[in-house]
């Protein structure tokens, strides 16, 4: 399972146009929100539990946002997406951009291991991935910084406020329309 909470319990992504800000309080996603599915059958819904500001997702399911992210080309703009969340020691754990329907991301993720972090990039060309160190027990705040530099794209992974590894520069021109995504 994975929960995600800020506070009394938030995820929050910014960017000049667009915002997403959810707080997980109550017993419900709120799907004005979130789109609920499961990994496998992406028509297929499930329940995930929400409790005390943070939201736990059985293994295969994933939220993604309905607000979509865009960087316009040359627009110098920054996306920030900040979640406090407690990663398990399972494989395929994410949190991130995503555009699902063109397998493009940006995302912190378990990859398909049990015990690292890694930061991974898929912008269209081939995937690349980086580990951020040993999955650390306990929540912290995982915040990724996507910004546009003009040609290209700078993304930037950090943990409890300190970027871990160079930030990473790739081509921006297929960078576009992502959600935020939750998934397990």
């Amino acid at each position: 399972s994975m929960g995600g909470s800020m506070g009394d319990g938030a995820i929050v992504a910014a960017g000049s146009t667009n915002s997403l800000f959810d707080t997980f309080i109550g017993s419900d996603v709120s799907t004005d929100i979130w789109d609920v599915h499961d990994w496998a059958i992406p028509s297929g819904v499930y329940t995930p539990t929400v409790s005390s500001g943070a939201v736990t997702l059985p293994d295969g399911g994933r939220l993604l946002s309905n607000t979509i992210f865009n960087i316009p080309s040359s627009s110098y703009l920054t996306r920030t997406l900040e979640v406090v969340t407690t990663f398990n020691n399972a494989p395929f754990q994410h949190i991130g951009f995503s555009d699902p329907s063109v397998s493009k991301y940006l995302l912190i993720s378990t990859k398909n291991v049990t015990d690292t972090l890694y930061a991974r990039i898929e912008n269209g060309s081939g995937e690349i991935f980086f580990p951020l160190g040993s999955i650390p027990s306990g929540p912290h705040i995982y915040r990724i910084e996507w910004k546009d530099s003009g040609v290209n794209d700078e993304i930037g992974f950090f943990i409890d406020g300190t970027q871990i590894g160079a930030t990473q520069i790739v081509s921006n021109t297929n960078l576009t329309n992502m959600n935020v995504l939750l998934g397990n």
